[in-house]
């Protein structure tokens, strides 16, 4: 029941992924294909190449939508690099 709400909810926020499935039973979720995989994935890349202005951005895009969710009174409680998915316009 709450992840059909925060489907609905994610809908309206460019920074949250959008849940196409949710498997309620074993607790499966489906989302888009983020292409360049989580924030930890990318930075432990050594050919990663970042600068402090996609670090600023990612950090901006990241408050945007935590503080989208606190509004809608929803907490993450597992917010880490590794459940931080970029995509290619990241």
């Amino acid at each position: 029941e709450e992840g059909i709400k925060l489907s609905d909810i994610a809908q309206h926020h460019p920074n949250i992924q959008r849940l196409n499935f949710i498997n309620l039973r074993t607790f499966g979720l489906v989302i888009d294909y983020c292409s360049n995989g989580s924030l930890d994935g990318f930075v432990r890349e050594k050919t990663s190449n970042y600068t402090l202005v996609d670090v600023l951005n990612w950090g901006y895009q990241l408050a945007d939508a935590l503080s989208f969710l606190h509004s809608n009174n929803i907490i993450h409680r597992d917010v880490k690099m590794q459940n931080i998915l970029l995509k290619d316009n990241s």
